[in-house]
């Protein structure tokens, strides 16, 4: 099930990004330090809220079976997406370049994309397609 995020909200999504993506620096080795800008250390409570409220950016989140396993911050999102496992490693590679470029706030340093672009290839991977099967988002790694 989707559902729009809301103010209430913004705690549980704070460690469910934060939780998702440490398993990724951790694979990288990115840390506070090396990797500051990266979404594991820099996603906060303040920063949603403000993109929530400020920005107006429709938030969404996917639960199953009651538990929130994958987050959509962006376009609204409708019946006609679904959100999916990938297995294939290029598809992998291809979404998560797609979208990661599409942040540069996050994700400037070429070298570290590079790099997460690779990883993403042997970790469980999900993503939001929309009904003509192109990714919108990327799902969180479980």
């Amino acid at each position: 099930m989707i559902k729009k995020i809301h103010e209430k909200d913004i705690v549980e999504c704070v460690n469910v990004i934060k939780e998702s993506f440490i398993t990724v620096a951790d694979e990288l080795g990115y840390t506070v330090d090396n990797a500051p800008r990266f979404t594991a250390f820099a996603t906060t409570e303040d920063r949603l809220l403000y993109q929530l409220k400020n920005e107006h950016r429709p938030m969404f989140v996917y639960y199953d079976n009651e538990e929130t396993v994958n987050m959509r911050l962006g376009n609204e999102m409708t019946d006609d997406i679904q959100i999916v496992e990938i297995g294939d490693r290029s598809k992998k590679a291809l979404y998560t370049r797609e979208i990661l470029e599409k942040l540069p706030e996050w994700f400037g340093n070429k070298q570290a994309l590079d790099e997460y672009v690779q990883k993403v290839k042997e970790i469980p991977y999900y993503a939001a397609l929309d009904i003509k099967g192109k990714c919108i988002g990327l799902g969180f790694f479980l």
